[in-house]
């Protein structure tokens, strides 16, 4: 039997604040991106969605990488595909990526399913298919797609 957090343990601020605030809110945008990925839960591109107040960033940013590696936490099947989602935050406090890194980061939860839930979440937005691994980036730089930080 699993079980799931409730509902409150991934809720977020509703508003974004700058300063300390802000560097808070990206603190707790991680912790909700790790708890949807651990032991004895099941959580759902619902519950992502929810505890982020936001969608993953649309098609065709969704990556199905045959031979990808797998974050620590995975639950997924690695022989098999997985498709991978992103629900990205540019903060608005230049001060949260740090002298040196460049014009700008942004902080990211990369999201896996299976391959056969991507797909069903991508064709008919069914956003009750499960959630196999999880990682929170923090001040990355490049490129999603064609969004770039």
């Amino acid at each position: 039997m699993t079980t799931r957090l409730p509902l409150a343990a991934l809720a977020l601020a509703a508003t974004v604040a700058c300063g300390g605030k802000e560097a808070e809110l990206m603190r707790q945008r991680g912790r909700v991106c790790a708890g949807l990925v651990a032991a004895g839960t099941t959580h759902t591109m619902n519950d992502a969605e929810l505890g982020f107040e936001t969608p993953p960033l649309p098609y065709p940013y969704l990556e199905c990488p045959s031979a990808a590696a797998l974050p620590a936490n995975s639950t997924c099947d690695a022989s098999g595909t997985n498709c991978r989602f992103f629900f990205l935050f540019i903060p608005n406090d230049s001060g949260l990526c740090g002298s040196g890194i460049g014009q700008g980061c942004g902080y990211f939860c990369e999201v896996w399913t299976s391959g056969a839930d991507g797909s069903l979440f991508v064709n008919t937005g069914d956003n009750s298919v499960p959630i196999c691994a999880s990682a929170w980036h923090t001040k990355a730089q490049g490129c999603i797609g064609s969004i770039c930080f």
